[in-house]
């Protein structure tokens, strides 16, 4: 694989951070301001905060791994 190549999936996987930063951001805000959430019986509130709780989660597990991911090739590209 050569530099150039690289880099441009370096790029396309910081845009893919990005978007998690953001989902980050709005997920976490929707759980913390749960009286947005006010129209949903309690029960159905509960497993709503619960599920974003947990898309946050995943999104900030997703956002670690593509920080892995641009770290190695970042050694592979200084390498070339």
């Amino acid at each position: 694989m050569e530099k150039s190549e690289i880099t441009a999936i370096i790029e396309k996987l910081l845009e893919e951070i990005e978007e998690e930063d953001i989902g980050i951001s709005l997920l976490t805000t929707h759980f913390q301001n749960q009286e947005e959430l006010d129209f949903f019986q309690k029960e159905d509130k509960e497993r709503v905060i619960h599920i974003l709780e947990k898309l946050a989660e995943d999104s900030k597990r997703h956002k670690n791994i593509l920080e892995k991911i641009i770290s190695h090739l970042g050694d592979i590209a200084r390498e070339k």
